[in-house]
């Protein structure tokens, strides 16, 4: 079955110059009468009514500072992960466990297995690349003071040579 041509009802045009007179929106006269937008668009043209697309424009806007700042965090959170990776593989002794005749056999060792540091490093390069490549996202008009914040805190974290509290298992 067809579609019904909103542009040809005389009723549905009377709606949309009544509802454009009060100064909905398209997307809001759609809603309301149930049509696609594509037919408000057209039944607007035929009518040679246009719309107000400042709050359009203002919305856009906000959706693009809302993924700017999205983005921040996320390369905040990346970069964390990125060190994060790297400090399991300074701690002082590490819980290893393995599977041994149907039993987890546990133990500390001093030193990683070469597999286990080769993760940890392919991890924190893989979060500091997807960083890097969302910095580039915004490189022009990013808000670096987020960084420096952060920055500040990492490196006041803990002086150099102090032993850090990793409580999560690793």
């Amino acid at each position: 079955m067809a579609q019904p041509n909103h542009r040809r009802n005389p009723e549905k045009i009377a709606r949309v110059r009544e509802l454009h007179a009060e100064g909905l929106s398209r997307n809001e006269i759609a809603r309301r009468l149930k049509i696609p937008q594509e037919s408000v668009s057209n039944i607007a043209k035929d009518a040679e009514l246009s719309f107000d697309r400042s709050r359009t424009a203002a919305a856009t806007r906000a959706k693009v500072d809302d993924a700017r700042a999205s983005r921040v965090e996320l390369i905040l959170r990346l970069y964390y992960q990125a060190h994060a990776a790297l400090d399991r593989l300074d701690l002082p002794s590490h819980d290893l466990a393995q599977p041994s005749a149907g039993q987890l056999v546990k133990w500390s060792a001093k030193y990683l297995p070469a597999q286990d540091v080769r993760a940890l490093i392919q991890a924190s390069g893989a979060a500091a690349r997807e960083a890097v490549k969302l910095e580039a996202v915004d490189a022009d008009n990013l808000n670096l003071s987020a960084f420096d914040s952060w920055l500040s805190e990492m490196t006041n974290a803990a002086p150099e040579g102090d032993a850090q509290d990793h409580t999560d298992g690793g």
